[in-house]
């Protein structure tokens, strides 16, 4: 999004160095290089500060594009000397604005660069030296602007000083009174320009901190927005307690069920398994109701493939009769870092609602796999735990399958369902820095796969 144009043209900033910079780390506020501008066809140096998302990854820049040409003309007017030089640096080099001017092809002052050097030594000072760049000696003086990466330096030509000064030796040897008076007038002078110069420095630097200040200020109003958003998704969260509590009730009856049906009262394994049941609904309800409180959810390094196998005897009564679970664990244990009870309610999320798609019986096959992803989905980078969870169900239209997250969204007819569980699911792998994918289509079944990052 542009100020400059709107709408803002489809152009890229991935090439520039304070995207890629800032995307890697917060540096602060990053000045880029002098660059031909892509919007309007300026040469620009950017003055960057990174955007980032509640966990802190980067969330892109919010940039602010300077003229060269601004600065060059307030030197000019402040300094009108023959052969004034006035910079403005980096401290690697790179010349953001000169006065003789310099454009984005003017390359940096060198390492072994008079200028590099004194920097190097201090912060502030003087040196003279012969530049690179026009081949004029000056005295140069140099400062760095506080709080920033960046050097003014203001420099003038010796043989204009000799000249100045041959002069004025002249006019006082032969005018000393006019001469004296001269001086005196040239003090005034100077002082009213110092005064302009520093009024003018004070201006700048008050438009420097204003904007610091909107830019803090906007970040607040940003961060009170991000908290109502996410008292808002806590509430719905909340109000999913009924649904997932909802969903081991059915765990409870079918066991109980299996138990009236297949033996006699006092069965003690069918008794543990609803008991079983009932504490996994406590543990439900306890975590949801820590969730909406603002707690974190509490990871810990478990094994994957062991969780998903322990889970059958959980998921076998919950599926029912007319559902054949089979469950493929992986080769080699996945040691996976999340919330251990919240990756069983999602996976039993994903099973329940594939046995609602599938009303007249199927397979459900749960597949666990250590997967290394390279950017797909989501951007994951690394080593992941997968749990596939397929279905051989009625399958998802395109519609459907792009409102799958969105909470109380749901295609089950009144009673069956209240659209939150899907919605946990994808709520709980991103927080766990993980995704939920869906594969589907109508009449051909559905996969949903749940990725959960490997412990560091």
């Amino acid at each position: 999004n542009s100020s400059a144009v709107f709408p803002s043209p489809p152009v890229s900033v991935a090439d520039r160095d304070y995207f890629i910079a800032l995307r890697e780390r917060d540096t602060g506020m990053f000045f880029g290089r002098p660059v031909h501008g892509r919007i309007l066809a300026d040469d620009i140096f950017n003055v960057a500060q990174r955007r980032s998302d509640a966990s802190g990854r980067f969330d892109g820049v919010i940039v602010v594009s300077a003229l060269p040409s601004y600065f060059t003309s307030f030197w000019r007017k402040i300094s009108r000397q023959d052969g004034a030089m006035t910079v403005l640096s980096r401290h690697d080099g790179a010349i953001l604005a000169r006065v003789p001017p310099a454009n984005v092809e003017t390359p940096p002052f060198g390492a072994t660069s008079p200028f590099m050097r004194a920097i190097d030594m201090s912060d502030s000072g003087t040196y003279r030296a012969t530049s690179l760049i026009d081949g004029q000696e000056r005295i140069v003086a140099f400062e760095k602007i506080s709080d920033s990466s960046l050097y003014v330096g203001h420099g003038r030509t010796v043989s204009g000083i000799l000249q100045t000064w041959h002069h004025h030796m002249v006019v006082y040897a032969g005018f000393f009174a006019i001469g004296t008076f001269g001086l005196v007038l040239l003090a005034v002078v100077a002082e009213r320009r110092a005064a302009r110069e520093a009024a003018a420095v004070h201006h700048w630097r008050k438009a420097a901190q204003q904007l610091t200040e909107e830019a803090t200020h906007r970040a607040a109003i940003e961060a009170q927005l991000h908290q109502a958003q996410k008292m808002e998704a806590f509430g719905q969260f909340a109000g999913g307690m009924a649904h997932d509590f909802n969903n081991i009730l059915h765990v409870i009856t079918g066991s109980l069920d299996m138990l009236k049906d297949r033996a006699a009262p006092g069965d003690k394994p069918l008794l543990a398994l609803a008991l079983d049941a009932a504490n996994r609904g406590s543990k439900t309800i306890a975590s949801m109701l820590a969730f909406a409180r603002q707690q974190p959810l509490q990871s810990e390094v478990f094994d994957l493939n062991a969780t998903v196998c322990d889970m059958e005897s959980l998921l076998r009564p919950a599926l029912g009769s007319g559902v054949k679970l089979d469950i493929v664990p992986a080769k080699t244990p996945c040691w996976v870092r999340a919330d251990r009870n919240q990756t069983e309610l999602a996976i039993l999320n994903l099973a329940l609602n594939a046995r609602d798609a599938m009303p007249a019986g199927g397979t459900l096959l749960v597949t666990v796999s250590c997967v290394t992803l390279t950017g797909a989905p989501a951007g994951l980078m690394g080593d992941f735990g997968a749990v596939a969870v397929k279905d051989t169900g009625v399958g998802m239209s395109p519609e459907v399958q792009a409102r799958l997250s969105e909470p109380f969204f749901t295609t089950k007819g009144p009673g069956k369902g209240t659209g939150l569980g899907l919605s946990m699911v994808y709520g709980f792998a991103e927080q766990s820095h993980g995704a939920v994918t869906v594969d589907s289509a109508v009449g051909q079944g559905t996969t949903m796969v749940l990725y959960l990052p490997f412990s560091q």
